[in-house]
């Protein structure tokens, strides 16, 4: 039995596909969901979109500071654990239950599969850098989306038997689901093109007062200033900061914007797939836009990807004008078109067939783990 965790919208989705060749290969597996996303939106309807089943195990109530989360996600798995006897558990990605789920499988002696392993920012005031970074160091098996992700694995001393270049899932499961007909929202709403798609979420952009309103003055002026309609699709975090801060009133009154709740996905798709540009500082956006072919800015300090950076996306910083010049720059420089004719940098869409193919053979005993000897650490030690 494989035990498989989730607990947030990208962890869904980058599991959907993984879910899928298991099922259709008859291997015996349990979803668990650790209820990161507690939110509707945010959560079950993803699951109930990509048809995956209905979680074996779910925690339906954590606390929400970071480190008692990861507690209660942890005294959760724990009694599953128990109960279950994993041969091999999987998780995905850099949030809070997948660090809990590395934690607790590593506590019970139970191998750890990590789909997205190796991408680094080396900037630590990101919680994601962490929970990336501790939950590679103790996986068995590292399913690295690119060469270069498994290169900066491979610095970091990790065992290069344990390191597989896989390609990453949500490019599977968006290209599986690109051309949907089941976006009722999209239909309703009808959009006028060109658009600008904006999700922001992420605790260090939308909980700093200062950065927040900046972005909404941004806004105004990509209103004022350039022939684009706007669509912003806002986290339940964003708009709760919006109001805390005296600034969601203000951003109703943007020309020519429409703000939407959390899309479903087949939603989300089709509105990026018909965008003219996609703002965001989410990862899973970045790729899914990249495997639609649609520019995208990330508005964030650093970043994890390299793959695709100067020709599929842009990294903005906090200042928000630099946005304004990357638009310039991608208008300018015919971006739209010249990323049509390349091949996405994150995948192909054949991942998750990687991934179990690489867990059933670990499973049947065809992949052996090289344990690190005296003499492989001394070697290690003397290049450092």
């Amino acid at each position: 039995m494989i035990g498989i965790t989730v607990g947030t919208r990208p962890e869904i989705i980058r599991m959907a596909s993984v879910v899928y060749e298991l099922k259709r290969r008859k291997i015996p597996f349990s979803l668990i969901h650790t209820g990161q996303h507690y939110d509707y939106n945010m959560s079950k309807i993803f699951m109930e979109e990509l048809k995956m089943p209905k979680p074996d195990y779910h925690l339906n109530y954590h606390y929400k500071e970071s480190t008692m989360q990861i507690y209660s996600i942890m005294k959760f798995l724990e009694s599953i654990f128990a109960k279950e006897k994993y041969k091999f558990v999987l998780v995905s990605g850099d949030t809070n239950s997948g660090l809990a789920t590395a934690l607790t499988s590593i506590k019970n002696f139970i191998p750890l599969g990590h789909a997205e392993a190796g991408p680094r920012c080396y900037y630590y005031k990101t919680p994601e850098e962490t929970n990336r970074k501790l939950t590679d160091h103790v996986s068995t098996l590292l399913f690295a989306p690119s060469p270069y992700s498994k290169k900066l694995l491979l610095r970091e001393g990790i065992n290069e038997d344990k390191v597989f270049v896989t390609g990453n899932t949500v490019i599977d499961t968006c290209l599986m689901f690109a051309n949907n007909n089941k976006a009722k929202i999209f239909k309703s709403v009808k959009p006028e093109k060109p658009y600008v798609l904006i999700t922001l979420h992420r605790a260090e952009t939308v909980d700093d007062r200062r950065r927040l309103e900046n972005f909404v003055k941004f806004l105004e002026l990509l209103s004022k200033n350039y022939d684009y309609n706007i669509v912003f699709t806002i986290h339940p975090r964003t708009t709760k900061r919006l109001k805390q801060f005296g600034l969601y009133e203000r951003l109703k009154k943007i020309r020519k914007m429409t703000i939407l709740d959390p899309l479903g996905y087949f939603d989300f798709l089709v509105f990026l797939k018909n965008a003219h540009l996609l703002i965001t500082d989410s990862g899973g956006a970045l790729k899914e836009g990249s495997a639609l072919k649609v520019p995208v800015i990330v508005v964030h300090e650093n970043w994890g990807d390299q793959e695709g950076y100067g020709e599929f996306w842009f990294l903005s910083g906090s200042d928000f004008k630099n946005i304004l010049k990357l638009i310039d720059y991608i208008e300018k420089n015919n971006v739209r078109n010249k990323i049509k004719k390349l091949q996405c940098p994150f995948g192909d869409g054949k991942a998750a067939k990687r991934i179990v193919d690489i867990t059933s053979r670990f499973l049947e005993g065809k992949i052996k783990i090289k344990e690190t000897s005296f003499e492989d650490m001394l070697k290690l030690y003397r290049t450092l």
